[in-house]
């Protein structure tokens, strides 16, 4: 592996200021300039990928965990969104510890750019998943999460690949939660793993079997297989 990394014209080396550098580019995209770019974030995604795999990957990560608790909200904003883009690179158990600890940092704090709807701790949540079964802190801290009515869909895509088994055993109330999960649910699941979800409902109350119909209706392309999910959410116990 390369010691020294060319980022867009600057060498990067083991002894680089990456905090520094990494700040700036977060708060004047100054640094790193990509052709067309709409903000900074163009520029920091040149960064992280041109350090993938050499001596500087683990530093550079090193450099967004310490950017995480900066006192400037764009930069944590910015910080969080990296974490996020390259969840797999990051210790989900670093960074439950940071939202633990720290969470005058995330909790109520409103992101100030991007589209989302969140506050920073939704972002923190969004970047464990990278390493969803980390340790059960990690996995229960994600289940909590998940269950919340306004944001909690926003987790559950990657829960339900990652954590098939826990959200089958939780259909009923994740699809009571909010009307968008089931048909989330159902689009990441195999299926035999749909046929076991869909069979939680029957007998259920008719407006969550309506919603789960639905769910099939927009999410399972097979005719058959369609047909057979909704004959079986029909059915009553």
């Amino acid at each position: 592996m390369s010691k020294s990394v060319d980022v867009g014209g600057i060498a990067l080396s083991p002894g680089s200021d990456l905090i520094g550098l990494l700040r700036k580019q977060m708060l004047e995209g100054s640094v790193w300039s990509v052709f067309r770019d709409q903000g900074p974030e163009e520029g920091l995604d040149l960064a992280m990928e041109a350090v993938r795999s050499t001596d500087l990957e683990a530093p550079m990560t090193q450099a967004v965990m310490r950017l995480l608790t900066d006192p400037d909200v764009t930069v944590r904003t910015r910080a969080i969104w990296l974490a996020k883009n390259y969840a797999p690179r990051f210790d989900s158990i670093e960074l439950l510890d940071l939202l633990q600890n720290r969470s005058d940092l995330f909790v109520g704090v409103r992101p100030t750019v991007g589209s989302s709807t969140g506050d920073l701790s939704w972002g923190l949540l969004q970047a464990m998943l990278g390493q969803p079964s980390a340790s059960e802190a990690v996995r229960t801290r994600l289940r909590k999460a998940v269950l919340d009515p306004q944001d909690g869909s926003k987790l559950l895509a990657v829960l339900t690949r990652t954590d098939t088994n826990w959200v089958l055993d939780n259909a009923l109330e994740l699809a009571a939660t909010n009307p968008l999960n089931a048909g989330i649910i159902m689009a990441n699941l195999d299926s035999s793993e749909r046929r076991l979800f869909v069979g939680s409902f029957a007998g259920a109350p008719v407006p969550i079997r309506q919603s789960i119909r639905s769910a099939i209706h927009s999410k399972v392309r097979d005719p058959e297989e369609r047909k057979a999910l909704l004959r079986l959410v029909s059915s009553e116990r």
